[in-house]
């Protein structure tokens, strides 16, 4: 008598033909058969502490679990078969055996074994943080991936095709989050209208930041900031100064200027005097300190004006990225005669500019390297959103999947990974 089965994973609809499925005695299939099992109550149990197991990352997991868990159904059949037991009824497509391709994957599987073990002793080296998020994310891709071998090998090695994709209703759940709106009650307690109330330790009636309001910038902390569409193409921009040193009005004191401009992202120290420069050089030395590190000295491009030196580009997104999350710093520049600018600066909501910018001009303000980049990759695709082959490279198809990821979770589709999106996809920064 034949027990009949049908397996219900999460990519059913691509199934198309009913088998029987029968083929030879795998090696140790009990111990093969035990080691899934114990693999899919891990996975079960994770995904069930998981905080949002609707999260890209937890679509993941379930992925992993989907194509696992129909492995072991088709292992235990064939067991069943090999001790003439009858077999399970599994809705598989019927492919023809690759003998050759499945000798080439069972050392592809092998191969990937020894890459999960590289990962899992890297996700050991750290204690938390979004290093080791990241790490976390790469070695559940790894595994994916691992899956996804096997279930190649035993198409190869038996005529079996597993479904590798997740299904319409995972990528429904996926969308649901992070579209609840965050409460925004700032309370009307403050002294003007352009104060930030998430700064009541600074002053807000010194005039300056009454002229800010005047020429209508968004006070934040210490700075002011402005966003506005650029006028050759209408890109987003963005043009922030902070304050901290200012004595008198506005541009009567040196400043650090943070902006986006036709998707150009700068940082300025603007010393608001004329400086003697070497007429044969473009750059000029400048030394920072953010906060208790050590000071550090590197070349800024002179300002055409003569009036202080930048970052801008890549150069510029790097340097934001050391400033965030920076409460003090302190610049100082050096002029050809030895004159020295120098300002010490308080700030306070420097992350809300930096975060502004970066969506300006679609840089993350994160360090992400081409493997972090590849898992966020996988995960996009494992929940229906298109970034093609996970490569780590972030061109185009990948902005335009993590911008349909965002746009569907209610945040700023500016198709980069910033902090609130990778907290969307259930990463813990």
């Amino acid at each position: 008598m034949i027990r009949k089965t049908v397996f219900q994973s999460a990519a059913a609809a691509l199934l198309s033909t009913t088998m029987l499925v029968s083929g030879p005695a795998l090696t140790d299939i009990t111990s093969e058969i035990a080691a899934i099992q114990g693999e899919i109550a891990s996975l079960e149990e994770e995904i069930s502490n998981m905080a949002n197991p609707d999260s890209l990352f937890g679509v993941l997991k379930q992925a992993r679990l989907d194509a696992t868990a129909l492995t072991l159904a088709l292992l235990t059949n064939q067991k069943l078969a090999n001790e003439g037991a009858g077999t399970i009824e599994v809705i598989v497509p019927a492919v023809q055996p690759h003998p050759e391709k499945s000798a080439q994957l069972l050392e592809e599987y092998m191969k990937q074994m020894k890459v999960i073990d590289a990962v899992q002793d890297e996700v050991a080296q750290y204690s938390g943080g979004l290093v080791q998020a990241m790490a976390i994310s790469r070695l559940e891709t790894e595994k994916l991936t691992l899956a996804q071998i096997r279930a190649a090998w035993m198409q190869a090695e038996y005529g079996i095709a597993l479904p590798a994709n997740v299904s319409g209703s995972a990528r429904s759940s996926a969308s649901d989050i992070g579209n609840s709106n965050p409460s925004n009650d700032d309370g009307d307690d403050t002294k003007v209208a352009w104060a930030d109330p998430t700064h009541p330790d600074i002053d807000y009636d010194q005039s300056i930041f009454r002229q800010l309001d005047n020429e209508g910038f968004e006070v934040v902390g210490w700075w002011g900031l402005k966003k506005y569409q650029a006028e050759v193409d209408d890109s987003p921009a963005v043009f922030a100064i902070n304050v901290n040193a200012f004595t008198e009005g506005y541009g009567d004191d040196p400043s650090l200027k943070i902006g986006c401009q036709e998707g150009t992202a700068s940082i300025v120290f603007d010393t608001d005097d004329y400086i003697l420069t070497d007429s044969r050089a473009n750059s000029i030395s400048v030394t920072y300190r953010i906060d208790d590190s050590e000071a550090q000295t590197g070349r800024w491009s002179e300002l055409s004006g003569s009036k202080g030196a930048g970052l801008f580009n890549a150069d510029g997104e790097a340097f934001l990225r050391k400033l965030y999350g920076s409460k003090k710093t302190f610049f100082r520049l050096r002029e050809r005669d030895g004159e020295i600018h120098s300002m010490s600066l308080n700030m306070a909501g420097t992350d809300v500019v930096i975060d502004a910018a970066a969506a300006a001009c679609g840089f993350s303000t994160l360090e992400l390297t081409r493997d972090d980049y590849k898992a966020i990759q996988t995960m996009l695709n494992a929940g229906g959103f298109n970034a093609g082959d996970p490569d780590g490279v972030w061109g185009n198809g990948s902005k335009k999947a993590l911008r349909k990821f965002q746009e569907a979770n209610g945040l700023s589709a500016t198709g980069a990974p910033d902090r609130k999106t990778l907290k969307a996809m259930g990463l813990n920064l």
